[in-house]
């Protein structure tokens, strides 16, 4: 006997993880892979603890999950806007600082 699991806490980290991703992925490509990695530690760390530690989670309906899909499917148009955004500013992709001390 453990405790309960927070399905909504979870799905609130993982679209917070991928909204973050989708907004600033188009500037910097390592987040790509750092989000990778993000997600395949929460799924076995999830698949441990219930394995381990938490009870038997309650059934939950099928609302919830296509919440999170929505709000998921909406980090492609914050991609496409914040991407926009960043590689169409001349200073995105320039090295050199606009002005020197």
């Amino acid at each position: 006997m453990g405790p309960h699991f927070r399905m909504q806490d979870r799905y609130a980290q993982l679209i917070a993880v991928l909204l973050v991703l989708s907004c600033y992925s188009a500037a910097m490509p390592f987040l790509n892979l750092a989000g990778f990695v993000c997600c395949i530690l929460q799924y076995w760390t999830d698949k441990l603890l219930f394995l381990r530690e938490y009870v038997t989670p309650r059934r939950y309906s099928k609302e919830l999950t296509f919440k999170a899909v929505n709000l998921i499917e909406f980090g492609i148009v914050l991609h496409l806007v914040f991407g926009l955004g960043m590689l169409s500013n001349p200073l995105t992709l320039n090295y050199n600082p606009p002005y020197r001390f």
